[in-house]
């Protein structure tokens, strides 16, 4: 079951000025498709009157023509403009989750004690698949976002475009849009799953080989490199099905949609020669709306690998809050409250152990039963006994790495 999170799990409100910049920048900038694509419609208005005979010079004709050619120019530059600053602000929106995600991380791990570390069995695994993670809502929350908004934005406007220069052409051309939107929302379920699946396969294989190369005397010593090398296979193995699963449902989707933009060709020049012909459109509306709607299944088909992207980033998220919820993150104390109440020993001072017992969360043994015993720091203390007695637990509960499951340590 996956955990509830999401791409702005590590927003803040000083990111909402540089949202808003980057959102109004990129609306700008997508207004600038159906602008073209109203001067594109002129122009050919233009050439059919031109062809007809009613202008009375070429001379007039490439004035006309020339004045347009430069406002296509003009559009062209002010929208690569106000889309370089809309990007570069959401670039600076994911940095910024980054560097605050990859702080809490570290800032929990500093204040875990060695008894969470005893209990973690996939701990360098689940690490180093966070950190990936993290990577790709840094890789969601920039560039991707603000594509999102551009072609979202965008397929608004040219559909305006559209429905005023031919509303009845506009929805011939638009009739695979419902099937259009239904496939993107099916393969990016089919997505999301198997991005999880392989984060999760990419976690486990990634604990086989930490544990290789930090014990590899180890392994060698019991022969266990074979058995070693099988999990790591097969783990591996299922990481790469997940993954070819996971673009099959990717690049499936970027097919279908590509082929159903290109059945708006044979749609749209079919019904828009049929209205020229019958004397309903003239030739710039046609054309108008022809490329209004072909600019917009192009950027439907944009969108719909921008959201493909997206639902991997929402994999990560979720697997980034489930590590954190798991182990609350969220919900930790003070990390210098352990210094805050530190009393130091002074001369004269006494450690009294009354009656301590403790038990490792992972054994079902006690490492120490009932001890009871005193420490003057004036004196030289040692503490003697045989393998697996409790001598390196005796000092982890001095040191507060661990707590006693009873008793008391009493300076």
């Amino acid at each position: 079951m996956q955990s509830k999170g999401h791409l702005l799990m590590f927003a803040t409100k000083k990111d909402i000025p540089c949202a808003i910049l980057g959102l109004i920048t990129m609306v700008i900038a997508s207004v600038g498709s159906p602008i073209q694509t109203q001067i594109y419609g002129e122009a050919f208005e233009k050439l059919s009157k031109y062809v007809s005979g009613e202008y009375r010079s070429i001379g007039a004709f490439v004035s006309d023509i020339r004045l347009l050619c430069g406002l296509i120019m003009v559009v062209g530059v002010v929208r690569m403009v106000f889309t370089w600053v809309s990007i570069h602000v959401w670039l600076i929106v994911g940095e910024r989750q980054q560097k605050r995600a990859r702080k809490l991380l570290l800032t929990g791990l500093m204040r875990q004690n060695l008894e969470w570390y005893d209990s973690k069995e996939n701990l360098m695994g689940t690490l180093a698949q966070v950190n990936r993670c993290i990577e790709e809502i840094r890789v969601a929350t920039s560039e991707n976002v603000a594509l999102l908004v551009q072609g979202t934005s965008a397929i608004i406007f040219l559909l305006i475009s559209a429905m005023i220069s031919s509303w009845s052409l506009t929805l011939v051309i638009m009739a695979s849009a419902p099937l259009m939107a239904l496939l993107s929302v099916v393969f990016g379920k089919l997505t999301l799953r198997f991005a999880s699946k392989e984060n999760s396969s990419s976690a486990e294989a990634s604990k086989v080989l930490d544990w290789c190369f930090v014990s590899g005397n180890l392994v060698r010593l019991l022969n266990g490199k074979y058995e070693d090398l099988v999990s790591f296979n097969r783990i591996v193995d299922s990481s790469a099905k997940a993954f070819t699963k996971m673009t099959l449902a990717i690049c499936s989707s970027q097919l279908v949609l590509r082929t159903l933009s290109f059945l708006i060709f044979v749609q749209g020049f079919w019904f828009g020669s049929f209205m020229v012909l019958t004397g309903r459109l003239s030739i710039g509306q046609v054309f108008t709306a022809f490329s209004s709607c072909l600019l917009l299944g192009t950027h439907i088909t944009t969108v719909a690998s921008v959201l493909a992207l997206l639902n991997k980033g929402q994999a990560a998220a979720a697997t980034i809050a489930l590590f954190m919820k798991k182990d609350d993150y969220f919900t930790l104390g003070d990390p210098d409250s352990a210094e805050k109440c530190f009393d130091p020993i002074v001369t004269g001072r006494r450690i009294r152990f009354d009656c301590v017992s403790f038990t490792h969360k992972n054994s079902e043994k006690q490492s120490l039963h009932d001890l009871s015993f005193e420490l003057r720091n004036d004196n030289i203390n040692f503490i003697i006994g045989p393998s697996g007695c409790g001598k390196s637990t005796l000092v982890s509960l001095l040191m507060k790495f661990y707590s006693p499951n009873c008793g008391a340590i009493v300076v």
